[in-house]
């Protein structure tokens, strides 16, 4: 499993990071998938949804996003976007699992885009 952080929009003063998930038994399958390659490999997990981690892989994704929240400067956010095989599925997944188990950080949810937005308000001067 391996996850990831990536500038995606980028603004004068702010930037909305790309946060990424990825789970398989290779290594190089991963590495593959997040360099985006075009072969066998990257198709092979765009196309699969099921592991055998189970929540495993939310917990661990949830405490990779409050470290990155910890990094990540004041007025930025952090993007959970649900592009897998099944986006229905995982959105709806996702989503009862952030909302039980988040208790700091309420995230904007967008129904529509299937995408949890999780905002680092500035510090007040």
């Amino acid at each position: 499993m391996k996850t990831r952080l990536i500038p995606w929009l980028r603004t004068e003063k702010n930037c909305i990071w790309l946060a990424s998930v990825a789970v398989s038994k290779s290594a190089r399958q991963i590495n593959d998938w997040m360099l985006r390659r075009k072969n066998r490999r990257t198709r092979q997990l765009d196309g699969s949804l099921t592991g055998k981690a189970g929540n495993k892989v939310q917990a661990i994704a949830i405490r990779a996003m409050y470290e990155w929240m910890d990094r990540i400067p004041p007025g930025d956010s952090i993007v959970f976007r649900c592009e897998s095989a099944d986006p229905e599925r995982q959105f709806k997944v996702w989503k009862r699992w952030i909302l039980r188990h988040n208790w700091d950080l309420q995230p904007d949810i967008d129904e529509e885009l299937k995408s949890f937005f999780f905002y680092k308000p500035r510090g007040i001067e």
